[in-house]
């Protein structure tokens, strides 16, 4: 797939899932190409795609030790957002490594 491919699939999936984005249904091929290597990071590393992309499940940072508690969860694990967990592992990626790691959840 083209960076282009990426970002319309990644962004379609977000609004898919509710991000209020209405205008992205009239972009051309030409245009999603353009956004993904010139301005990719409006979306990508946006909160509110973040959000809608990868959902608010929890995912499990490390383990202290413990037991599990009422809600099934081991107690002693640190949790965070799944959309804070990839936006932060973004962050730290180069350009073209940020389209790359989303497309693993398209």
């Amino acid at each position: 797939m083209t960076y282009g491919e990426i970002l319309e699939r990644a962004v379609k999936k977000a609004i898919h899932k509710g991000l209020p984005l209405n205008n992205a249904q009239f972009l051309n091929k030409e245009d999603w190409e353009e956004i993904a290597h010139k301005k990719y990071e409006v979306f990508l590393l946006n909160i509110a795609f973040a959000k809608y992309f990868w959902g608010y499940d929890k995912i499990p940072l490390r383990f202290n030790g413990g037991n599990f508690n009422m809600n099934n969860e081991k107690e002693g694990i640190d949790y965070t957002l799944a959309w804070k967990y990839h936006l932060q592992e973004m962050v730290i990626l180069d350009n073209t490594d940020r389209i790359k790691y989303v497309e693993k959840f398209l």
